[in-house]
């Protein structure tokens, strides 16, 4: 099942099962200008789109190619076509895209977006723990915190501390939980936001 029309009549066949109240997609956003309006249509509530950095050239680097504008075109058509929330997930790698950390942050200023940025979980690779190759969660919300004067909410969606908040910023900004701040129970949901 392939096919974007495949997938489109899944999506409709998925969005009438009894007790399914919401579904979410995740993507890198490419196809949604041409989809996002039948994807809505289909029962698709909300996307996540993966996005680990805003500089076009580190972008084609990460992805192999690709356009970072077409990926905001993408976003866009998602939040003309009603997927609310768009969600951006963007994992944090020290030395790779670390420094790009509060730009994204700024993409929640006057826009109906989330930013979830994602520490990275160096699994089964002992050396990477050891290097530190990851940012903890607490150190991302302090840098955002310090930039923006940002204040952080008790809660975030869905129970899940975390979150920052401020003038501007229609949605919040999280710190998606991980080895350093697991998830509280009883979510258990270590990816939402």
């Amino acid at each position: 099942m392939s096919s974007p029309r495949r997938k489109l009549e899944l999506l409709r066949r998925l969005a009438r099962m009894p007790g399914v109240e919401d579904l979410s997609l995740t993507t890198n956003a490419l196809l949604l200008p041409r989809f996002a309006a039948e994807l809505r249509a289909a029962g698709l509530a909300r996307v996540n789109v993966s996005l680990d950095t805003l500089r076009p050239e580190r972008y084609r680097e990460i992805c192999r190619g690709g356009s970072l504008e077409e990926v905001f075109a993408g976003i866009r058509a998602a939040e003309a076509a009603g997927l609310d929330p768009v969600k951006i997930n963007m994992v944090v790698i020290p030395g790779l895209n670390d420094d790009e950390v509060e730009e994204m942050a700024r993409l929640t200023i006057g826009q109906p977006r989330h930013v979830r940025f994602i520490e990275f979980m160096p699994v089964g690779n002992a050396s990477l723990q050891r290097e530190r190759r990851y940012i903890p969660s607490a150190e991302l919300r302090a840098r955002i915190k310090a930039r923006f004067g940002l204040e952080e909410t008790p809660v975030a969606p869905a129970g899940l501390p975390g979150a920052v908040r401020g003038a501007g910023c229609s949605r919040p900004t999280h710190c998606s939980p991980t080895p350093t701040a697991p998830c509280p129970p009883p979510t258990g949901r270590c990816a939402c936001g």
